[in-house]
């Protein structure tokens, strides 16, 4: 699973793609397939929301692993972003997410 990370603040703030933020998207959007299709609609609201879960599924990692983390951002980190830092923050979301279904994809052909 990679970490990735955004600058918030004047500090790096851990991304990922986990079962955890799976959960959290399935919650908001109904699954993985429906935030696909939001996210291509380009809507600011899906991109703050996609933020704030992979962000959240981040620091749960490295909480959970006994790792150094940045303290957590209070209110909405998309605050802290103009639209170029939200579009930066959003190209490394989707590096975490097909860094997780390129690995997917190789382990089940491996299988086969």
């Amino acid at each position: 699973m990679l970490i990735n990370y955004i600058e918030l603040a004047g500090e790096n703030h851990p991304i990922c793609f986990s079962a955890f933020a799976m959960e959290m998207i399935e919650d908001q959007f109904g699954g993985m397939k429906e935030w696909s299709e939001q996210i291509q609609s380009g809507k600011i609201k899906v991109y703050n929301t996609s933020i704030d879960i992979f962000l959240q599924a981040g620091m749960e990692r490295m909480i959970t692993e006994g790792r150094e983390c940045p303290p957590p951002i209070k209110g909405k980190a998309s605050a802290l972003l103009g639209m170029e830092e939200l579009k930066a923050a959003m190209e490394k979301i989707m590096e975490c997410v097909s860094a997780d279904a390129e690995r997917t994809v190789e382990v089940r052909s491996k299988n086969a």
